[in-house]
């Protein structure tokens, strides 16, 4: 088992993120649903079927967790995929970048039953925590093997967003809730193309 024991980053204290341009802001303040044409996600590649009742409970049940509120309902707009295109500052370099880590895609929820599941799905999590070697109750959002972004509910119920990195037996809390890493997402277009950093005055 890996060790992952990094301490927390994201945003230094006092330190307020800048709400991201294209959002599902209304999701967070608890108002209403996206509309689907300004949607948190993007792409729909797996075609998960709609999020249910019966999905949920199911995966809740098998890994004894409940799932963020906010994330299921960016879940019953669109089950899974890739997102429009963010990136959450870290204020300290990973192994993706210098003060960012990508997020461009979430995962949904496809029935067990559908195996071989697809890309964006949170069932893949038991295989791929056996397979790489990550700390234990954790449930993958996001990630490519080399590195993850995960629910993390290690230390409580309400689980707090984490990055791991494989190739380094690392880790790094990014947000001790998902309303908070949703509310602390920056589109793509933040990064500068050329050094592939957060543009200047975006950290703020």
């Amino acid at each position: 088992m890996r060790a992952f024991q990094r301490a927390a980053g994201g945003a230094p204290d006092g330190l307020q993120s800048r709400p991201p341009d294209v959002d599902c802001g209304r999701i967070l303040r608890g108002r209403t649903s996206c509309d689907r044409s300004t949607s948190f996600l993007g792409t729909d590649s797996d075609r998960n079927p709609p999020l249910t009742s019966a999905m949920i409970a199911e995966i809740e049940s098998a890994f004894r967790l409940r799932l963020p509120a906010r994330y299921l309902e960016l879940l019953r707009i669109q089950n899974g995929g890739y997102t429009r295109g963010f990136v959450f500052a870290t204020y300290q370099r990973t192994s993706w970048a210098e003060e960012h880590v990508p997020v461009s895609e979430l995962a949904g929820i496809d029935p067990r039953i559908s195996l071989p599941i697809g890309l964006h799905n949170l069932w893949n999590t038991e295989y791929m925590t056996r397979e790489w070697g990550l700390p234990p109750r954790q449930l993958l959002l996001a990630g490519d093997g080399h590195w993850w972004i995960s629910l993390d509910y290690r230390q409580r119920n309400d689980p707090e967003v984490w990055w791991l990195d494989t190739g380094i037996d690392d880790g790094l809390r990014l947000a001790p809730n998902f309303d908070d890493f949703l509310s602390g997402l920056r589109p793509e277009s933040d990064v500068d193309p050329e050094r592939g950093v957060l543009s200047p005055g975006r950290l703020a």
